[in-house]
C-alpha cells in the first residue's frame, strides 16, 4: 500500500514555524499592498508584489554598485554591496586570481578545467540576469568598453572572423583590391568606436558581412524575434550613422548570397560604378 505523506504546517519544523502564514506588505517599487508568505520572506522571497517589480528592484540594486579593484591583478570588477561577502573585503575577477592570491596557505590553489567551465557558465548566467532585469551600463562605461573591444579586434587579439567573412576576404584579395580588415573608426562625438569587417581605401567603402540570424536578414526574418537580433540591428544603425558622418560608403554582403556565389555577392555589393576596378 502506498504511503500518504501528510504535512502539518502548524507544527514547528526545520522549514520554519511561520510557513504558510501570510502577512500584509507594501511593495517597495510600486507601493501596492499585497500578502506574502512569512516563511518565504525569511529566505528573501516574495519581497515584491510581481515579477516586474522584482526585476526593477534588482536593476536598482545594480545601479548602487561600484567598481572594486581585484585583490590579485587590480583589474576593476563591478560589484554591488551584497555581493562583497568576504569578511576581509577580498574581491577577485576570476577563480584564477583567487587561486593565485591564496593568503596564508603557502601554495597556490589548484584550479581545474571543471572549475573554469563552471565559472564561465556562471558569468554567462549573470549576463542574462542583468539583461532580464533591465540593467544597463553607464555611457562612460559603454564608451570605455567600446574603445577597448575595438582595439582588441583591430589588433587581432580577439578572434571575430567567421567562415563567411574569411571567404569574402579571400574574394576581395583575388580582385586585387587593397583592403584593411577590422578597420577601426569613431562615431561623430568620438565617444564610441566601431570595427568594420573590411575597408577599401581606394573606393572609400566599407564591406560588412551580415549573418542571416545575428543581423536578421529581412528575407528570412521580416520582423526580428530575438533580443540579440534587436540589439544587433540597433548597433548596425549606429555604425551606419558613424560611417555616413565620415563620408564612407557602406556595402552589405549577406550570408545567403555569399554562400550561393561569393564573387557575385561581393561585386553586387561594391556596385556597378566600381565594376571596372574589380574586373
Amino acid at each position: 500500500m502506498a504511503r500518504q505523506l501528510l504535512f502539518d504546517f502548524g507544527t514547528p519544523s526545520r522549514l520554519g514555524a511561520q510557513l504558510g502564514v501570510m502577512v500584509d506588505r507594501e511593495c517597495p517599487i510600486c507601493k501596492t499592498k499585497y500578502q506574502a508568505d512569512l516563511g518565504r520572506l525569511k529566505h528573501g522571497r516574495q519581497t515584491t508584489c510581481s515579477r516586474d517589480c522584482s526585476y526593477e528592484l534588482r536593476r536598482r540594486a545594480c545601479l548602487k554598485g561600484r567598481e572594486i579593484p581585484c585583490s590579485q591583478c587590480s583589474k576593476p570588477v563591478w560589484r554591488i554591496p551584497c555581493h562583497v561577502e568576504s569578511p576581509r573585503g577580498l574581491v577577485f575577477c576570476s577563480p584564477l586570481c583567487q587561486a593565485d592570491f591564496a593568503p596564508g596557505r603557502g601554495r597556490k590553489l589548484r584550479v581545474t578545467e571543471k572549475t573554469m567551465v563552471a565559472w564561465r557558465k556562471w558569468n554567462k548566467a549573470a549576463s542574462v540576469t542583468r539583461i532580464a532585469s533591465g540593467w544597463k551600463p553607464s555611457e562612460a562605461m559603454r564608451a570605455k568598453l567600446s574603445v577597448a573591444t575595438t582595439a582588441h579586434m583591430a589588433s587581432g587579439r580577439v578572434k571575430k572572423i567567421s567562415a563567411i567573412e574569411a571567404r569574402v576576404g579571400q574574394t576581395l584579395a583575388r580582385m586585387g583590391l587593397p583592403l584593411v580588415p577590422q578597420w577601426k573608426f569613431p562615431d561623430a562625438a568620438r565617444s564610441r568606436y566601431f570595427a568594420a569587417d573590411f575597408y577599401l581605401p581606394s573606393l572609400k567603402t566599407v564591406i560588412e558581412v551580415q549573418g542571416t540570424f545575428w543581423h536578421a536578414d529581412p528575407r528570412v526574418y521580416p520582423v526580428p524575434r530575438h533580443i540579440i537580433q534587436i540589439k544587433r540591428i540597433e548597433g548596425d544603425k549606429r555604425k551606419a550613422a558613424a560611417l555616413a558622418y565620415a563620408g564612407v560608403r557602406l556595402a552589405l554582403v549577406w550570408e545567403l548570397d555569399a554562400k550561393a556565389d561569393c564573387d557575385a555577392a561581393v561585386r553586387n555589393a561594391i556596385g556597378p560604378a566600381h565594376a571596372e576596378i574589380t574586373d
